[in-house]
């Protein structure tokens, strides 16, 4: 049997890499999603209903097998989860309303104001955790975990807040131009905005 050509390693070594990182870009889209989402139903919940205090979502995919950095097609599984506490009596109706704002941000996408929202959000709360040593305790085990890992763990982290901040960067851009352009528009109060869906919470 023939051995494959260096060439030919060299180019599937670097598809399976891309593939690893867009799927690490889709997890980090979802972080953003969860935040939108989160002030969403924080808005209607508790600022408009007055029904709870307070509530949190977020993405999880510790019962998703580890990933294997020889199969880069292979899909996180996992489930999006609603936290808060409510009156029993209001339970029903609340996980309604809840049911209601995820299919219509699912639907139509976020506004481009949420999207600016949510990142300043994130990128505190980013900033504000990196100071803590749970932080890079819990980052350097995963890079140890992450399929692209490839025996440099600085370089595994480097990856990820380079992509996490060009995200950011990017949704910011888009967003602020998306502003721009629908309050110059003459008696168009519509804005396009990104659409940022996908999938994460681990170390993809």
């Amino acid at each position: 049997a023939n051995s494959p050509s260096p060439t030919g390693s060299s180019t599937s070594s670097d598809s399976a890499s891309r593939a690893h990182v867009e799927r690490l870009e889709d997890c980090l889209l979802l972080d953003f999603g969860c935040t939108i989402l989160e002030q969403r139903l924080r808005d209607t919940l508790r600022l408009q209903m007055g029904a709870i205090y307070g509530v949190s979502v977020g993405a999880n995919f510790e019962m998703s097998p580890p990933l294997d950095p020889a199969e880069p097609e292979a899909k996180l599984t996992g489930h999006l989860s609603v936290h808060f506490s409510c009156s029993p009596a209001m339970l029903q109706r609340l996980e309604g309303v809840v049911l209601a704002e995820v299919a219509a941000l699912r639907e139509s996408g976020p506004k481009a104001s949420e999207v600016l929202a949510a990142v300043k959000t994130t990128r505190t709360h980013h900033e504000e955790t990196k100071r803590t040593n749970s932080y890079w305790l819990s980052a350097i085990a995963s890079s140890y975990n992450a399929p692209r890992y490839a025996g440099d763990v600085a370089a595994t982290l480097a990856e990820r807040e380079d992509l996490w901040e060009a995200i950011a960067s990017s949704l910011e851009g888009s967003s602020s131009s998306s502003s721009s352009s629908s309050s110059s528009g003459a008696g168009d109060s519509s804005s396009s905005s990104p659409n940022s869906s996908s999938s994460s919470a681990i170390m993809p």
